[in-house]
């Protein structure tokens, strides 16, 4: 796996808070997981270390033909931009779940790593296994993702389901919460 960082957001003293890490992946399910987090488990002096992999695969094209003396001619695809699609996922991020953060008193902290290699859940929970011990953390928060067709109330996703098996930190999983109080 192929991965760069970015991070940012320093921190201050942070002597006796909790460390949260939050997995985003930008659906609405993870926007949920963010919301219950900062609604129902958050305490002010938190510190939330929001951790996003990114996919981000150069476009490919595979001519095939069976025909003989056939030519094609490809259009040059566009290279991927790293620096712009950080400004962008960030911009994502900053709109839609920073907010859930406002007036409660927690530091954030973006994890951001793009993934070259279109790697498993497997490594992308392993990820967020080695954040949550580089920053001690207290508790992992996830959304469950039902992509298993007929079983979606038995099964995780795959990111979800490593965590929960391999994490040595309490993980909570977060299935389709609506705020009651909303």
């Amino acid at each position: 796996m192929v991965l760069s960082k970015v991070q940012y957001e320093g921190l201050q003293d942070l002597e006796g808070r909790r460390h949260i890490v939050v997995a985003l992946d930008l659906s609405d399910n993870s926007w949920r997981a963010t919301k219950y987090y900062a609604q129902e488990l958050s305490k002010p002096g938190d510190v939330v270390h929001l951790v996003h992999v990114s996919r981000c695969l150069e476009p490919q094209v595979s001519v095939q033909h069976s025909y003989p003396g056939a030519s094609y001619t490809v259009p040059e695809l566009h290279r991927f931009d790293e620096k712009q699609h950080s400004e962008h996922i960030q911009g994502v991020i900053k709109s839609r779940f920073l907010p859930c953060f406002e007036g409660l008193g927690i530091q954030h902290i973006l994890h951001l790593y793009f993934d070259t290699d279109n790697s498993p859940g497997t490594a992308i929970a392993a990820i967020l296994n080695r954040v949550a011990e580089e920053v001690k953390a207290s508790l992992m928060v996830m959304a469950a993702h039902n992509k298993a067709y007929g079983l979606t109330e038995f099964l995780l996703g795959s990111v979800a389901e490593e965590c929960t098996q391999h994490s040595k930190f309490p993980v909570v999983v977060v299935r389709n919460w609506v705020n009651a109080s909303a």
